[in-house]
């Protein structure tokens, strides 16, 4: 790769991080607990876990899937998709209505999504 598509890629990639680690703009105070990198499966899969204020059991979880596999992700950003501004505010978000959230690490993300509910 020449220099130029090097220094191209670079950019590229100092600012899809600005990008990324942006929140919503809906601006809100979240007072649930959020419990980061709690691992899963088989593969040093990890997953954050976003709880309501008023957990009372049973609640509804939402698994949030990008669809996309982390490794490419993080080789262009700098970051897995489970930790962008935005999935986090969406697990926030999700959460202080009520329900239990999951962001999750995928390499494959279809297979990990199933290896997560299983």
């Amino acid at each position: 790769m020449s220099d130029k598509k090097q220094e191209t890629a670079a950019e590229t990639s100092a600012n899809a991080g600005n990008m990324f680690t942006k929140p919503l703009v809906l601006k809100f105070e979240y007072q649930g607990k959020v419990v980061r990198n709690q691992p899963y499966g088989m593969h040093g899969q990890c997953m954050d876990i976003y709880y309501p204020v008023d957990l009372a059991l049973p609640v509804a979880a939402v698994i949030l899937v990008t669809g996309y596999p982390d490794p490419g992700f993080k080789k262009m950003t700098g970051l897995q998709l489970k930790d962008i501004g935005q999935n986090q505010s969406w697990g926030k978000l999700l959460a202080a209505a009520g329900f239990a959230v999951i962001l999750y690490t995928a390499s494959d993300p279809v297979l990990d999504a199933l290896e997560l509910v299983d």
